[in-house]
Formats: structure tokens, sequence, C-alpha cells
């Protein structure tokens, strides 16, 4: 069983991007040039659970995808929406607060690769205390231990996160804690994590066995 035990509801027919124009309120005027919110929605009512973290560094997909409407539409397309959570289905997510907490998400990454460890501290510390990456508009609820039976019948213990957003920090905080390493498929680029307790070689090259052969293909082209 995985440390983190966690499913969310995910839309099986993708998010689609909308923009809600700005209301005035108290006869205050829509100031011009100022572009309207957009927000990622379901395409459909058709939902299915899905446990996005038997996905390996979740938290760097999230990361690195690109930083604009059309790449968190792909993420959730992939993810779901980072509210989500067991028994919960999110309708509706600002995209400007998804843009700064993988904002938040990239700064860290990106300290704990340069081995920069106070620095990482610090960011953490500081996106706790005011309510930030941790945090998602509108949800409440911290995660929980849970005790399970494992698949030998022994207990086990796990960690349940109650959105999608505090899975990936979580995630997150266990990788920087580890000896795990993060790579990046030298064939589609997705990051993917070798070392203790992954079942992966330092050595590794290849997020998958399908991107190994598809290099394989490739070099034979050539």
């Amino acid at each position: 069983m995985n440390l983190i035990a966690f499913e969310c509801s995910k839309c099986r027919d993708g998010y689609r991007i909308v923009t809600y124009g700005r209301q005035s309120t108290g006869g205050a005027r829509k100031l011009p040039n100022r572009p309207s919110p957009t927000y990622l929605v379901p395409a459909s009512d058709q939902f299915h659970l899905y446990s996005p973290l038997d996905v390996p560094a979740v938290f760097a997909r999230f990361a690195e995808a690109p930083a604009n409407d059309e790449g968190m539409r792909q993420f959730a397309d992939n993810f779901g929406l980072p509210g989500s959570g067991p028994g919960s289905i999110e309708r509706k997510h600002s995209i400007s607060s998804l843009l700064e907490n993988q904002a938040v998400m990239r700064r860290a990454l990106d300290a704990l690769e340069k081995g920069d460890r106070q620095e990482l501290i610090k960011l953490l510390h500081e996106g706790h205390t005011r309510a930030g990456p941790f945090d998602i508009p509108g949800q409440s609820g911290l995660a929980r231990l849970e005790l399970r039976l494992g698949p030998a019948g022994g207990l086990e213990t796990a960690i349940v996160p109650p959105t999608l957003m505090q899975a990936m920090w979580i995630q997150f905080l266990l990788h920087a804690a580890s000896d795990a390493q993060l790579f990046r498929c030298e064939q589609c680029r997705k990051p993917f994590v070798v070392g203790s307790g992954t079942k992966r070689r330092s050595t590794a090259k290849y997020c998958s066995n399908a991107c190994k052969v598809a290099a394989f293909k490739a070099r034979q082209e050539v």
C-alpha cells in the first residue's frame, strides 16, 4: 500500500476553460483592459473515481506544466481538479488560483533540486502560515491518518488527504525527505522518481517500458 491513500473524482470528458465577466458592485465601474477571470469546469456530468498518485511524481507534473490556462486544463484532464477529493466533485476552479499554487510548487521543486534546504523549509513555512499552497479556496479539512489492512492482512498506516492539491504537497514533502531522485524521461521528458522504495534503478533513463521501446525504434530509424 502506498503511504498516501487518495482517490478523487475526474470528469471522463475532460475540462473546459470558461470566462466569467466581472460584475460591478456598489456603483463601481468595470475597469478597462483587465481580463475577466477564467475557470476550469467539467466538460460533462460523467465522472469516475481515479487514483492520481498511482502516477509517480504528480507534484512535478503539476509544477512543470505550462504556466497558462491551457497548461492547467491539460493537467486537469490528466489528474482532475485540485479541489476534488474522496466523495466530492469540484465543479469549478479558478485558474489564477491554480497558477499561484503552481508557482509556489515550482519554486519549492527548484530549491529542492538545487539542494537549498534552508530556502525550501523557509518557502514551505511561509506558504503554510499565510494559508497558501496547502489550502484550496472554498475547501476545508486536514489530512488524516488511518489504519488499513495491507495485502498480506497486516495493519498499515495511510495518510488520507482531503483534496488533490494537498495530496500533491504531501507527496512532494515525502519525496523531499527521502533519498529518491527525480529524473526526466529521455523520450517524453515527463518526470519520474528513482531510488529506495521506487523500484527504479538510478541508471533508469525512461519513465516506462513504452518510452524505452519508442526510443529504441527512433534510434533504429536514424
